[in-house]
């Protein structure tokens, strides 16, 4: 199966030939990588997502919501659990480790967005601060 998508807003319809091949649409909402080996896909918005299939039909793509969007940031409060001690801290780091050890062989090798990134800094920051503090 081709890599191809088409997207609502500017109708552009892009593809991506190669594992390492980014193709965004021409107004920024769509993204694909991955060449036929691997299907990835990135939107702004993906009801403006369409797959496009080797005969050229469109198909609207089925998604989850990611966590982001389910528990949306509080920009007055970390995006953490209240954690009180570096026994909880540490806990908190490896079930977050462990869950992302569960990923799907795609997403382990998809590019690291930076809401993962930013939830990791957070609790390290938070455990080294706490363990300064009891120094």
């Amino acid at each position: 199966m081709r890599n191809r998508a088409k997207c609502k807003l500017c109708n552009s319809t892009i593809e991506s030939e190669a594992i390492g091949d980014i193709v965004t649409c021409a107004c920024g909402e769509i993204t694909i990588w991955g060449g036929n080996q691997a299907l990835l896909s990135c939107a702004k918005h993906y009801d403006n997502f369409l797959r496009v299939d080797e005969e050229g039909n469109i198909y609207p793509v089925k998604y989850c919501q990611s966590r982001e969007e389910e528990n949306p940031k509080d920009d007055n409060k970390e995006n953490l659990p209240s954690i009180n001690s570096i026994e909880e801290m540490l806990d908190t780091l490896n079930k977050m480790i462990e869950s992302d050890k569960d990923l799907p062989q795609h997403a382990l090798i998809s590019p690291l967005n930076q809401y993962d990134l930013i939830r990791y800094m957070m609790l390290i920051h938070s455990l080294l601060a706490k363990i300064t503090k009891n120094s």
